[in-house]
């Protein structure tokens, strides 16, 4: 959780920490995964995502290894603005009603991002064989991995929830992704 959650597009905007709240999602993420053994944590290179990642990293001795995969999408023009500014423009409803085909002015499309992932999942799956990492992303950039494990256009992003600080497992093999749990939020009264 930062301070522009719900109303501001920080994108890849930089300065955008987590609030007591945020650290407190972050603590309890660190605690979710309990004994299990993690052989590496990701995580993107923005402060909120690094900021995430670093509890669970340090619960494992482990460091941060920061990945461009797992970045926040490339919003272009409209990183930074608030939302309320971002409602009023006819291509901002065409984003959110055609992820599929459209793209963020000057930014990045869906298809670019689930791409980048895929290929992220790849090289992590051989990177840790048969071991269980942490990777910490961004809810639209987990959401364009989930449509795509899924088989669902990425209009239907809106479909369902990723919260901040929860948790999506992806269990990556020879036979392709499969989704284990979407949307697991460990903080939650």
């Amino acid at each position: 959780m930062t301070e522009a959650v719900g109303r501001r597009l920080c994108g890849r905007e930089a300065g955008w920490s987590l609030t007591a709240e945020g650290r407190t999602q972050a603590e309890a993420l660190k605690n979710r995964f309990g004994a299990q053994p993690v052989a590496a944590v990701y995580a993107s290179p923005l402060e909120r995502a690094q900021q995430t990642a670093t509890p669970i990293a340090r619960a494992r001795s482990l460091g941060v290894r920061t990945h461009e995969a797992l970045n926040e999408i490339d919003f272009g023009d409209w990183s930074g603005c608030d939302f309320d500014a971002l409602a009023i423009l006819p291509d901002w409803r065409r984003w959110n009603e055609a992820r599929s085909t459209f793209r963020p002015p000057n930014g990045e499309g869906m298809a670019e991002v689930q791409t980048r992932m895929r290929a992220f999942m790849d090289e992590a799956r051989h990177a840790h064989p048969e071991a269980a990492i942490v990777a910490v992303s961004h809810a639209d950039v987990i959401k364009a991995l989930v449509c795509q494990i899924l088989g669902l256009s990425t209009e239907r992003h809106a479909a369902f929830e990723i919260s901040p600080g929860s948790v999506t497992t992806v269990v990556a093999a020879d036979s392709g992704l499969k989704l284990h749990s979407l949307n697991e939020v460990p903080h939650a009264a």
